[in-house]
């Protein structure tokens, strides 16, 4: 009879957005660990005066000129462009697989 193994798993945090994170088993090689939220973090805006930050787990604001100009949400690996300054009230104008292209679908719609 073989005698039992106790196997110790820690795993490190990973930021939103950076590479996907690794989980250490004693005695074993990493094992990379892909991370459930396909969200990044906030790369430089691609249009002047457009900004967007992380407002929930899944959902950025997306402001110009410091007026907001639409959301996006972040479903599985899509990402949803809502156009308007109210998310309860925004309209889902497009659905996209990065965020730079759903971000470029509220300023084209604000235009």
């Amino acid at each position: 009879m073989r005698s039992e193994e106790h196997i110790m798993i820690e795993p490190r945090t990973a930021e939103v957005g950076s590479a996907p994170a690794s989980t250490r088993v004693a005695g074993a090689e990493p094992v990379a660990a892909e991370l459930s939220s396909p969200a990044p973090s906030a790369p430089p805006s691609p249009v002047r005066g457009i900004v967007w930050e992380l407002i929930d787990v899944d959902a950025y604001a997306v402001t110009c000129d410091a007026d907001t100009v639409g959301f996006v949400d972040v479903v599985g690996s899509v990402y949803v462009a809502l156009a308007g300054p109210d998310y309860h009230r925004a309209v889902e104008i497009a659905q996209a697989t990065d965020l730079e292209s759903a971000i470029a679908a509220i300023v084209v719609a604000r235009s």
